[in-house]
């Protein structure tokens, strides 16, 4: 967002001066990096038969221990914190690998895409393989696919589709950690507002013109 706002000033020759902003590549890949992130190493880890929360809390905390965005929990050693978009937030490690593993049985899905009930059906289309031997269904093999990897899809199409389009978004700030209406804590929200960027973005929004318009749709 920062990046395309800046080059449209710099095509229309706004002098935007020291504008900023945190460019958050590290932290995306603390996390989510292809065999190093923690989501990646908690899904390796999901594939040992004597894969534990303890095992998969010690390799991150050996692979990230020099992180800027990373920390361990002297007094837990069963946590470790994140610092991200919102703020620092400490991670309790139990039962992670058992949440990841709570899929849908492979044998259910099948069964539930030969239901007779069409809806049903309409339910499981999309975990269906299209390949097709004569008259006879196929489908993927039935290797272990956690909560993350569905996840992890579910967001790559999302970002496919904000990159091909203009970026336009509402952010929505937690008032309060009790989730209760009409009471609105300063500090909650001002730390959310700067983590997430949103106050660098009203500034880089108002170095420029609040609207953007062809000059025929302007006359």
């Amino acid at each position: 967002v920062f990046e395309s706002v800046l080059s449209e000033y710099q095509k229309e020759g706004i002098d935007v001066g020291d504008i900023t902003y945190e460019d958050n590549k590290l932290l995306v890949e603390l996390i989510d990096k292809p065999a190093t992130g923690i989501l990646s190493l908690l899904a390796e880890e999901c594939f040992f038969p004597s894969g534990s929360d303890a095992s998969w809390l010690q390799k991150i905390k050996s692979q990230h221990a020099r992180h800027a965005n990373f920390s361990e929990e002297r007094l837990d050693r069963t946590a470790f914190t994140i610092s991200h978009y919102p703020g620092k937030v400490t991670y309790q490690s139990t039962g992670f690998l058992e949440k990841n593993k709570d899929p849908l049985s492979q044998d259910l899905v099948v069964l539930m895409q030969f239901s007779d009930d069409d809806f049903v059906k309409t339910l499981f289309e999309e975990k269906q393989s299209t390949a097709m031997a004569g008259s006879v269904r196929r489908f993927k093999s039935a290797k272990f696919v956690g909560l993350i990897d569905g996840f992890r899809t579910s967001l790559n199409q999302l970002v496919k589709t904000l990159e091909g389009t203009k970026t336009h978004f509402i952010r929505c700030v937690k008032p309060n950690m009790d989730k209760k209406p009409d009471n609105f804590v300063f500090d909650v929200m001002q730390r959310q507002l700067y983590t997430s960027g949103v106050v660098q973005a009203v500034q880089a929004t108002r170095k420029g013109f609040p609207d953007h318009l062809p000059f025929a749709e302007l006359l």
